[in-house]
């Protein structure tokens, strides 16, 4: 409310001392136009704070919106969430390289890390997309500024970047499928093709490494499967069901096959 105030205020003020042709009035014009900046700077700090929730973002939106009606900070915000999201989800991974040059008790270690960095992903995601998801949705049908006379312009503005959304939103379920396939299954194929290169002697070295699988990709699947439901319930696209879905179906596939390397190293030990 304070911050309200202030700047109904400001904006009255520009608009009295705007045609007002007088040396004090200019002086007092410039300390106004100041305050504004100040606060449309203050405004757009808080709007690139990540994660930050729908309703803050909304409020910061019709502030600046206030503060100059010809700026989308809307758009600047959805822009900067998308990028922060998409940031710290690539941060998620685990190089599955490193497995190719580490002893066992180091590849045991790298285990751990990924599940961690899955559980990761699946909260940022849980936490930060529905609220990214629900502003596109207001900003598309136009409920994050008040009605202005530019109907027809704001209307041709809005249809051009409706791609633009769908883009965004791919890139992100994207990116969050390329790390859980990077962490979860890409890792086992690299260490098959590392354990078949090896001598016949060391075939079934690699126990305690499939043990810990074992271990740790149920608990990674129940989380991505909550995560991807969660997803699905925000009526995504189809096209991005199908995605998620086949990552779940590719993690139980996985899951399977490591639980029957488990019990076959189990027979032959």
């Amino acid at each position: 409310e304070e911050y309200e105030k202030v700047i109904n205020d400001l904006v009255r003020a520009r608009a009295a001392f705007e045609n007002v042709d007088s040396k004090v009035f200019r002086n007092i014009q410039r300390e106004v136009e100041q305050q504004i900046h100040n606060l449309r700077t203050l405004f757009r700090q808080r709007l690139t704070e990540f994660p930050s929730s729908i309703d803050d973002q909304k409020l910061f939106i019709r502030y600046l919106h206030s503060l100059d009606p010809r700026a989308d900070p809307a758009w600047d915000c959805i822009i900067h969430q998308k990028a922060a999201l998409i940031d710290v989800l690539r941060s998620c991974v685990v190089d599955p390289k490193q497995q190719l040059v580490q002893p066992n008790e180091l590849k045991l270690h790298i285990h751990d890390q990924a599940t961690s960095l899955v559980d990761q992903a699946c909260d940022v995601l849980t936490t930060a997309f529905p609220d990214l998801w629900y502003l596109i949705q207001l900003y598309q049908k136009k409920k994050l500024y008040p009605l202005s006379e530019k109907s027809d312009e704001i209307d041709r503005t809005y249809m051009h970047k409706a791609p633009e959304f769908l883009a965004l939103t791919k890139e992100i379920i994207q990116t969050f499928i390329s790390v859980v396939r990077l962490n979860l299954l890409n890792r086992s194929a690299l260490s098959k093709s590392d354990m078949v290169s090896s001598q016949e002697g060391d075939l079934y070295s690699n126990a305690d490494e499939t043990y810990q699988r074992v271990k740790s990709l149920p608990h990674c699947i129940q989380n991505c499967r909550l995560c991807v439901l969660h997803l699905v319930s925000l009526d995504i696209p189809a096209d991005f069901k199908q995605d998620l879905q086949q990552l779940m179906f590719d993690l139980r596939l996985e899951c399977f096959k490591v639980i029957m390397d488990h019990a076959c190293l189990g027979k032959y030990q």
